[in-house]
C-alpha cells in the first residue's frame, strides 16, 4: 500500500473546512483564556497575615562559588523537621538558604529559645558540611501555636513559657497557624 505524501497543498490546514475548524479552536480557547484572567483579576487579593520575621539569624562563613553552584536550595520547615531538612540538605551538596518556623510570638521566651536552637542546629550542620554556604531566617507565629512546639523542650523550653506544651491546654489550630510560612512570602 502506498502512502500519500503530505505536500503543502495537502495538509488538514490547506483545506477550507479544517482551516475554519482550526481558526474557530483557536480564537474558542483564546476567549477562554481572556475570561478565567478577568475573572482572576476580579477576586480580592486576600489579606496578607501578619507575622514576624527574621533574616539571617545564621550565616555561614563558606562562600558561594557562583561557577560550580549558580542555584540556591530554599526550603522552609519547623524546628521538630530540622533532621530530615539536613539529610536533604547534605544530599544537595550547594548552597542554602532555609525558613524556620518557631511556634511561638516574637519577643516571647520560647521565640529567643526557637532562634537559638535553630542557630544550634545550624551550627552543627555546618560543622559536617563546612563548605556548604548555609543562611538561615526565622518566622514567628503570631500567636502560641502547638505544631512544632515539641522541638522547644529541647531547648529548655517549659509550659510556663509557651502553654501550649501543656497537654491539657485548650487550642483550636486555624491554617495561619499551623503553617503560616506557606502564606508568607520572606525575602532575603
Amino acid at each position: 500500500m502506498r502512502m500519500k505524501s503530505l505536500s503543502p497543498t495537502n495538509t488538514l490546514a490547506s483545506r477550507p473546512r479544517c482551516r475554519a475548524a482550526v481558526v474557530s479552536c483557536c480564537n474558542n480557547h483564546h476567549q477562554q483564556q481572556q475570561q478565567q484572567q478577568q475573572q482572576q483579576q476580579a477576586q480580592p487579593c486576600p489579606a496578607p497575615i501578619p507575622f514576624q520575621t527574621r533574616a539571617g539569624v545564621y550565616r555561614s562563613a563558606a562562600q558561594i562559588n557562583p561557577i560550580k553552584h549558580n542555584c540556591t536550595l530554599c526550603s522552609q520547615l519547623s524546628l521538630d523537621r530540622w533532621p530530615r531538612w539536613a539529610q536533604q540538605a547534605a544530599s544537595w551538596g550547594g548552597p542554602l538558604s532555609v525558613a524556620v518556623y518557631i511556634p511561638a510570638p516574637y519577643g516571647s521566651a520560647a521565640a529567643e529559645a526557637g532562634i537559638q536552637l535553630a542557630c544550634q542546629l545550624a551550627e552543627k550542620y555546618v560543622r559536617s558540611h563546612p563548605q556548604q554556604p548555609l543562611q538561615v531566617s526565622v518566622l514567628f507565629a503570631q500567636q502560641y501555636a502547638r505544631e512544632g512546639a515539641a522541638a522547644l523542650q529541647q531547648a529548655g523550653v517549659t509550659a510556663a513559657e509557651h502553654p501550649l506544651l501543656d497537654p491539657t491546654a485548650t487550642y483550636q489550630p486555624s491554617y495561619d497557624q499551623l503553617y503560616p510560612i506557606n502564606a508568607h512570602i520572606l525575602i532575603i
